[in-house]
């Protein structure tokens, strides 16, 4: 998810990597950790694409491991082989409740004694708060399902986002003079709750104000669920190109009109709200 506790484990390797010419490595695992141990299925904060391309914005490149490689691997045989043997580690950041080896029997401590055996500089990050909440990614979901997603976002320390390519749709909302841009959400992805958002609507970088509707469509008897956004104030043809949405605010949750006059109404209302929360935040960054 690379919230704000992430990004201060691997902000230090990047910052030491640029002063010294070694290369920052962000350890990813094949499959989350969460769905390896637990059976779960975990949803993700981002999808891996996204997440890899982010990874280089900060400046950073992946490590890929095999969780089921290195599970069964003692702390020191993960320590000793792989980030110091294979991989050559002078430097190692990791997160206060970080474990690892077989059982998480390996902690922070421990690590630290192995780096300093070995001659490697070992960075903690602290847990991070946020008025006295701890930022984490299962809050992060919790607080995005819940539609909180002011707070997700806070925690997030960047906008809560997705993205997708644009499919043609009933085109109900153009017959209503709001035409929407469809696209599917990402499988893995965590779900929003249901209901209708301020965004922004990114289209090759540009980033444009929106109102973002996740749901299923109960007014005209749609089941699947969809992200569709109405970008305010442009008419061009999307179709076929990419768009990435990052949510802002929860307007409403999903509702069901009696009419198609009481549905235009509310949209009208909900894009005007979206219009003044995107300014708002456009205000907030100069």
């Amino acid at each position: 998810g690379f919230h704000r506790g992430h990004r201060a484990v691997i902000g230090p390797a990047v910052e030491r990597a640029s002063r010294t010419g070694e290369r920052a490595l962000v350890t990813r695992f094949d499959v989350h950790p969460q769905e390896y141990f637990d059976k779960g299925k975990t949803p993700y904060l981002m999808t891996f694409a996204d997440s890899a391309a982010y990874i280089a914005s900060l400046g950073a490149g992946e490590l890929q491991l095999s969780l089921g490689e290195v599970a069964e691997m003692s702390p020191e045989s993960f320590f000793r082989d792989i980030l110091v043997g294979k991989y050559g580690a002078s430097f190692v950041s990791c997160g206060y409740n970080f474990t690892f080896g077989r059982g998480r029997t390996g902690n922070a401590e421990l690590l630290g004694e192995l780096c300093r055996e070995a001659g490697v500089e070992l960075f903690v990050a602290p847990e991070i708060k946020l008025d006295g909440l701890t930022v984490s990614s299962s809050a992060i979901r919790r607080n995005i399902t819940e539609g909180n997603i002011r707070l997700a976002n806070a925690m997030l320390g960047r906008r809560f986002s997705y993205s997708g390519v644009v499919v043609g749709g009933e085109k109900l909302g153009r017959r209503m003079g709001f035409p929407t841009a469809n696209i599917a959400l990402p499988p893995d992805l965590v779900v929003p709750r249901y209901g209708v958002y301020a965004s922004f609507a990114d289209i090759d970088g540009r980033k444009l104000p929106s109102v973002t509707n996740i749901g299923v469509k109960p007014t005209v008897g749609f089941r699947a669920v969809g992200s569709e956004t109405h970008i305010i104030g442009f008419d061009g043809d999307l179709y076929g190109r990419k768009l990435g949405v990052e949510l802002i605010g929860f307007i409403r949750p999903e509702m069901s009109f009696s009419s198609m006059d009481g549905l235009r109404d509310r949209i009208s209302s909900d894009a005007a709200e979206a219009a003044d929360i995107c300014a708002g935040e456009i205000d907030n960054r100069r």
